[in-house]
This record gives C-alpha cells, structure tokens and sequence, in this order.
C-alpha cells in the first residue's frame, strides 16, 4: 500500500520527462533520423476508406536511387541501406527498377546490368489502385512521378502498404 504513491509519482515523473524530451517516440525518432517524415493516418471507419487514402500519404519523399554505375558508390549503397531494390534514374527520370543481387553481380563480374521495367504510379493515385501493381508482380517498390513533369516525387513500397495498415488497426 505504501508503494502505490510512490509508483504513481514515478510514472508521472517518467511521462513528463518524456514529454519534455521530445515530439517522438524511439521508433519515432529512429525514421525521422533516416529520412521519414511523421505523418499521421486517419483512422479507416471501412474497407472502402482505406482504399481511398492516397499514395501521398504513406509514400518515403525520399528514395535512395542510383544515377550512375561508380563501383565505390554502388558498394557503399549496398553496405549503407539494406533494400532490395532501388529506383534507377537519369536526371530527375526513371529508367527502372535494379535489384540487390543484380547490383551484386556487377560488382563481382564487371558486367553492367540492365534495370528491368518500372511500374510507376502517381501521388495522387489511391491504394485501391495501385494495390494490383504489387499483387501483379514480384516487385515491393513502385516510383511515385509527379503527374505534370514526370519527375520522381518518392517511392511506395510493400511495406509502406502493410505499416499504413497496421496503423489503421490499432
């Protein structure tokens, strides 16, 4: 009974010094500090909802992509992030999609690879219709273009899809 007092004052204490310490949690922090921006979904009353939230919404503005074929860069890309597949682009326009092991395989052969076709979609576009493009292939990342120049504006990805949801249902 006498510690009941003492562990309220203790929460309290802790709940204010993590309040003053900062607008995120851990986690928070940590995709802040990698380049995510904090954003907040509205909660989904239904399925039809949560298919009409936009690409803009759970889209990363900023993808790691390669613009060239520099051995160095490319080995530091590959120990840096741990993706499997990165956007690939000339200027500010993409040519395609290149995977981890094809990255792999062009610096252990010297043989430069081809970037297979990438299926892109639009900020504006939802998840209802974008949700076929990852159903229909093996791919987990789709480049987001600006509808007027045709510019990358980021990227979406499988998990992006499933981390929205999950933070719809809690």
């Amino acid at each position: 009974v006498t510690m009941i007092p003492a562990l309220l004052l203790g929460t309290l204490l802790s709940q204010a010094i993590a309040k003053l310490s900062g607008p995120y949690n851990f986690y928070e922090e940590i995709l802040v500090q990698d380049g995510y921006k904090r954003r907040f979904i509205r909660p989904v009353v239904a399925l039809e909802d949560w298919r009409n939230i936009s690409v803009s919404e759970i889209m990363n503005p900023f993808p790691v992509t390669i613009s060239g074929w520099q051995r160095k860069e490319l080995r530091f890309l590959l120990d840096t992030y741990p993706y499997d597949e990165f956007p690939v682009l000339a200027g500010n326009r993409i040519t395609g999609i290149i995977s981890r092991s094809r990255i792999v395989d062009y610096l252990e052969t010297g043989t430069q690879p081809q970037p297979g076709r990438a299926k892109t979609v639009y900020a504006d576009q939802t998840i209802g219709e974008i949700s076929s493009l990852f159903i229909g292939s093996n791919g987990s990342l789709l480049p987001v273009l600006d509808r007027a120049t045709g510019e990358l504006t980021g990227i979406v990805t499988r998990n992006d899809v499933l981390r929205a949801q999950t933070k719809l249902t809690e």
